[in-house]
């Protein structure tokens, strides 16, 4: 999994919430990069081709994982 972000803290719950359920995930940062993938807002997971908002990621992992 990837975490698309720029460290707020919603970011950091994302993660923790990963580390939670062990589930190893990178991070993905660059502003530049985001910018150019449409994403205004962080955070963003995305599993495989799925992207999920941070409601929507909190959601998934606890029904999922």
């Amino acid at each position: 999994m990837t975490i698309y972000s720029t460290g707020c803290p919603k970011c950091k719950l994302l993660e923790k919430e990963l580390q939670k359920h062990n589930i190893s995930f990178q991070v993905e940062s660059d502003i530049e990069a985001l910018k150019a993938m449409g994403i205004s807002t962080v955070p963003v997971l995305r599993d495989g081709e799925k992207f999920f908002s941070f409601e929507q990621a909190i959601k998934y992992l606890r029904e999922n994982y």
